[in-house]
């Protein structure tokens, strides 16, 4: 008999004998006609809420609860196999079943149906893998490291698969590290975004501290509480008034010296340039032995520009930080930055440095004297300007030097 569906009665006969009579009874199997998987995704993911039909095999953030609908057919009850672990579907009607589970790690599993004559008849194998939320990260770059006083920048970028919750600057004296504060920085929610703060800004310190900081972030991991990620630890001191004063002090008296040595530097510059002048014109034709000594001389005037460049900025900056109490020092550190902003005028020789290469190249001799004369009268008032920019630092370094010590005796007395 195949694809028996009914029962069955029957005997046999034959040569005229005949069998007693036998039946075929049928055992009604409980089967799995479908399943249905409801997606309920932790509430801080965002994420819409889906249906998913006839599938087993699944991944899922971490925390998402699976609610399981399975439609049978002539079955008494479903089961929910892991691990040798079994937990029942709850009837819901007619051959519909269902069973709900939190799923915060993977795991293997079978869905048994079973009626009164048959024990897991339909034994069907799944899997579920979870992603998990993984730690927030974050990177910081600064420049705190190049400063010596006033405020660090802080650039850093944050990230995390599922959105951020908070980020924090914890700073703290180094000698008492267990005596944290933190200050929340604004950030969106978004799962990567970037951020600037200037630090000390929003803190109260104490001058004259040694202080250690680092920035930490937190995700908004709802599952297992918010994961924090931290940044390296940075150092900083917070000087005091005395020691703000010494420091200026120091950068101008290293000022003068390289602007001595710069002077000096320049005198040999324009000498060289006489004799490339002298060379030139007691010439004929320009060789190509004229042509690179003369781009020689214009790469040393490019680095000597760039040189002063640098060392006038410093200057500026350092007369720019504070404002001085004696109204008659302030109108001598004006009338300085006033020569400073003259010479970087006159530093703008970048034009006629092009012009003489290219003259240089064409091996056109007339055109490059004439520029060479130029160059050199600029190289002559550029020496002055900065030999009066010298003399005037020196008196404002001696009166500053007066006033401290003038400051110290009277703390003292």
């Amino acid at each position: 008999f195949s694809d028996v569906k009914k029962p069955i009665n029957f005997y046999i006969q034959a040569n005229g004998v005949q069998s007693q009579d036998y039946k075929i009874d049928v055992i009604k199997t409980p089967t799995i006609n479908n399943i249905s998987l409801d997606l309920k995704y932790p509430r801080y993911l965002r994420r819409r809420n889906e249906t998913i039909q006839n599938s087993g095999n699944i991944i899922v953030p971490e925390g998402t609860n699976i609610t399981w609908n399975v439609v049978a057919n002539q079955t008494d009850s479903v089961a929910f196999i892991n691990r040798d672990k079994r937990a029942f579907f709850e009837f819901v009607s007619d051959d519909n079943f269902k069973y709900s589970k939190r799923i915060n790690n993977a795991l293997n599993y079978q869905i048994a149906s079973s009626n009164k004559n048959l024990q897991d008849f339909e034994k069907l194998q799944f899997s579920v893998d979870v992603v998990k939320d993984e730690s927030p990260l974050i990177s910081v770059q600064s420049n705190i490291d190049s400063i010596s006083r006033g405020t660090a920048q802080f650039a850093g970028q944050i990230s995390d698969d599922y959105g951020l919750k908070k980020l924090q600057i914890v700073y703290y004296n180094d000698a008492n590290p267990q005596q944290q504060k933190t200050f929340d920085l604004q950030i969106t929610k978004e799962n990567i975004q970037t951020f600037f703060y200037q630090f000390p800004d929003g803190l109260t310190l104490t001058k004259g501290v040694n202080y250690e900081m680092f920035f930490q972030v937190f995700d908004n991991d709802a599952v297992n509480g918010s994961k924090k990620s931290k940044s390296k630890v940075f150092n900083y001191r917070q000087k005091t008034e005395e020691e703000i004063e010494e420091e200026l002090l120091q950068e101008q008296r290293n000022t003068i010296n390289n602007i001595e040595n710069s002077i000096q530097k320049q005198q040999k510059q324009q000498k060289a340039l006489e004799e490339v002048q002298k060379e030139l014109q007691v010439k004929k034709k320009i060789n190509w032995n004229d042509k690179k000594k003369i781009k020689k001389f214009v790469d040393r005037q490019n680095q000597y520009n760039k040189m002063m460049q640098r060392q006038t900025d410093k200057l500026q900056e350092n007369l720019d930080e504070k404002k001085e109490e004696s109204e008659n020092l302030q109108n001598k550190k004006e009338e300085l930055k006033k020569r400073i902003a003259e010479l970087k005028k006159l530093q703008k020789q970048q034009k006629l440095l092009d012009e003489i290469q290219k003259m240089a190249e064409k091996l056109n001799k007339e055109d490059l004297v004439k520029k060479a004369k130029e160059l050199a009268q600029q190289n002559k008032q550029q020496e002055r300007s900065l030999e009066r920019i010298l003399e005037l630092t020196k008196r404002f370094y001696v009166e500053q030097q007066t006033m401290q010590i003038a400051s110290k005796i009277d703390k003292l007395a």
